[in-house]
């Protein structure tokens, strides 16, 4: 008799978002998936994309309306390889309007930055260089090391090829024969353990060479070829070498102080030695720490500001808007309060170095439509077309543990709507300008009519854990019968929720994998956000933007909350408005929304209207107050006062620029705006404070049998909140339950 073939294991992946779309992704990498797996993806509402969810808007122009202001990395270097692989596949006609990966993604490498001085806010505009280079192509990443040679050739070439000292200041090279003097002092005194190679090639730098580039400092020339004489292997290092390194850089970082007025109004100048100050604290931690032998995350207990204070970096600098636009591009403030900067040393240090040195063709990436038509509409259809199911509508309520705690025994689900069709799978998405996009709202057509009109009129948000609105039946997922292996993509908030037995939240004596959930729990944290989009009439000149004749740009370290802004007016082509009335342009602003001094119950279906009003406010206020530092033309003249405090002559903020098709009046025109409070436990940012990365857990190593881990949440390379770590840890889950994919760029393992 021939054998029955062996029955294809269930695979509940839990959660849309991008590390469960990326799990669901490397399962069909399997060659012999189909054989093997059911895959079916159980997601909350209509849409996929979690954090990075995107809609249109069928009222207002189709208009795109997203969680925030999104940008890809350059150093995403998995996430691009998700992205290539999926458009390559969907082999789209060359007259789509996103026919292929790249015409997608643009480069974006036009980056603003503000300080606040004496005068007003200072801004200084740059254009990141580019190149050929395109993202998802893999290679080798650098070692701890290789970043430290990077960083002392940039800090070299940087300070040979920029105007440093403000007005008046005295420049370093004018001091070179003091410091001359003092360098090699003290390198005949370290001579011994030098070596000859390594000696001879600073004194070569000390003496003749040193003249090479006079604008350069003597310290970087003799740093730049004591790391080349080095060894890449630093097992092969001599302890002293990297102790000898540490004393150059900080000989020229003393230097940069005893010259740099940082009250100075050349504001390059000061964002080169912001930048300068920077690197060389960060260089000199990373040799003071043993970072080079125990890697990045072994300072993760420090405070990033605390930890580049201790190597040396200015109060200057930890106020600049090189640090402050860091913790703003991470939502790095505890609780969204923003005089509470959070991060771990050594997880900043090394986003930075990513972000920095190791991005293909641009430093960022520009999506070409909104996030949910650009990334989640192509995996949608490609995984679609591979056989995943898709059961939306489906809000995971608990998961709960078999008798002996050591598999996932069960997983409730409520099941939002009944569909028109109850034999039909819901089609999620709508068409708008030839492009398949995912509405802002149900597809209500398509479910049960007495059920829509009551959701419509009701304005239920069916995303939103504080609606009015109860599961209209309950379904539960058998082990063994409905699922086998269970993905957790769900964003860490909504754990303590919806897994109270994985963490032994009732247990009187937790298990080893209950109390590392706890700790889990109780040390990674999240931050609300908030965003305000907004549709002008003038274009960016016409605003009066200082650099509307570069690149659109993406600007960041501004006023607080919403302190990081996005021209985005590329974007309104995308769009459906009438002849007549099309934007100029379109600005995103994202920030933190600080917690409200109670976050209440679900119950409390009143909590999402007042968290919305909070983010009105932090928008009059800034287009009232602060927005005139950018767009001075968006406010209207006023009369001279005696007052010199700037800007002089200007005076309320001009509502009309706002391009409202309901011709609201004043101020009432922002409610035509689309303004958003991201504060559900599944929209809640995952932070990196210090202390917390020792407390993730590992994709593959969830505690529970056939459980397994996707998220920005998960331990990976990257343990910070973005695109990359999510599609990392998605890819571990995978690898961790078929092998596949087989390699992950950047991987620990």
């Amino acid at each position: 008799m021939p054998s029955s073939p062996a029955r294809k294991q269930k695979i509940a992946i839990l959660g849309g978002g991008t590390g469960a779309l990326a799990a669901a992704f490397g399962l069909v990498e399997d060659p012999d998936w189909r054989d093997k797996y059911e895959i079916t993806v159980y997601q909350l509402g209509w849409r996929l994309g979690g954090k990075g969810a995107s809609g249109r808007n069928a009222q207002r122009q189709n208009r795109i309306e997203e969680h925030g202001l999104h940008v890809w990395a350059g150093f995403y270097e998995n996430a691009f390889l998700l992205m290539r692989k999926c458009y390559e596949r969907l082999q789209r006609p060359p007259n789509h309007p996103l026919a292929t990966v790249w015409d997608a993604f643009k480069r974006h490498s036009n980056i603003s930055l503000t300080d606040k001085t004496a005068n007003g806010w200072q801004l200084y505009n740059v254009d990141i260089p580019t190149d050929d280079d395109l993202p998802g192509e893999g290679g080798e990443l650098p070692s701890v090391w290789g970043y430290v040679e990077l960083v002392v050739k940039w800090m070299y070439e940087l300070f040979a090829s920029e105007p440093l000292a403000p007005s008046g200041a005295q420049a370093p090279t004018a001091a070179r024969p003091i410091w001359l003097g003092r360098l090699a002092a003290r390198a005949h005194a370290d001579i011994a353990f030098l070596g000859g190679r390594i000696a001879e090639a600073l004194g070569n730098r000390l003496t003749a060479r040193s003249a090479a580039l006079p604008e350069a400092h003597p310290a970087l020339h003799a740093a730049v070829d004591f790391v080349a004489a080095l060894a890449d292997d630093i097992f092969e290092h001599k302890a002293q070498d990297h102790h000898f390194l540490g004393g150059i850089l900080e000989q020229f970082h003393n230097d940069l102080r005893d010259f740099f007025d940082a009250s100075g109004e050349n504001v390059r100048a000061r964002v080169i030695w912001n930048l300068l100050d920077l690197a060389c604290a960060s260089v000199r931690g990373i040799l003071d720490d043993g970072v080079l032998f125990n890697g990045f995350f072994s300072i993760d207990h420090w405070e990033w500001s605390e930890w580049l204070r201790r190597h040396g970096a200015s109060e200057d600098t930890l106020q600049s808007s090189v640090v402050r636009g860091t913790y703003d591009y991470i939502f790095g403030y505890a609780n969204g309060d923003v005089t509470k900067p959070s991060a771990a040393a050594g997880t900043c240090t090394h986003g930075l170095l990513r972000l920095g040195f190791t991005y293909k063709g641009a430093v960022f990436w520009e999506m070409q439509a909104g996030m949910g038509d650009t990334v989640f509409t192509p995996i949608y259809q490609w995984l679609k077309s591979q056989g995943v199911k898709f059961e939306f509508f489906s809000q995971v309520e608990n998961l709960a543990l078999s008798a002996d705690k050591s598999r996932i025994a069960t997983i409730r689900i409520g099941k939002q709507v009944t569909l028109k069709n109850p034999a039909a799978e819901y089609q999620p998405l709508v068409e708008v300008n030839d492009l398949a996009c995912w509405p802002s709202e149900p597809v209500y057509d398509q479910i049960d009519p007495a059920q829509a009109a009551l959701l419509q009129s009701k304005k239920i948000d069916l995303e939103s854990a504080w609606a009015d609105w109860a599961p209209v039946q309950q379904q539960t997922l058998r082990d063994g019968v409905d699922f086998d292996i269970v993905v957790l993509g769900i964003s860490l908030a909504a754990l303590k929720y919806i897994c109270p037995e994985l963490y032994g939240k009732d247990s009187p004596a937790r298990t080893p994998a209950q109390t590392r959930w706890q700790d889990m729990l109780a040390h990674v944290q999240t931050v609300q956000t908030q965003a305000v989009q907004l549709w002008l009439k003038p274009d960016a000149a016409g605003l009066g933007w200082q650099y509307a004749n570069s690149q659109a740009t993406v600007l960041t370290a501004f006023v607080d909350p919403l302190n990081t802004w996005g021209d985005l007016s590329h974007l309104v082509a995308r769009e459906d408005w009438p002849l007549g009335a099309v934007p100029g342009s379109s600005a995103y602003f994202c920030g933190p929304l600080p917690d409200a001094a109670v976050i209440p119950p679900f119950s409390d279906h009143e909590f999402p209207d007042k968290e919305l009003r909070r983010v009105r406010g932090a928008a009059v206020d800034l287009l009232q107050n602060d927005i005139r530092w950018l767009w001075p033309q968006s406010v209207s003249p006023r009369p001279l006062t005696p007052d010199p405090s700037p800007p002089q002559g200007r005076g309320e903020f001009r509502w009309d620029v706002l391009e409202d098709p309901g011709g609201g009046n004043g101020a009432e025109r922002l409610d035509s705006q689309y303004l958003r409070a991201n504060i559900n436990p599944t929209e809640r940012y995952v932070m990196s404070v210090p202390g917390s990365t020792q407390y993730r857990l590992k994709a593959g190593e969830s505690g529970y049998a056939n459980l397994f881990l996707a998220g920005d949440w998960v331990y990976t390379a990257i343990n910070a909140g973005c695109i990359e770590a999510a599609v990392m840890a998605g890819f571990a889950a995978s690898r961790a339950i078929c092998g596949f994919p087989k390699d992950i760029i950047g991987d620990l393992n």
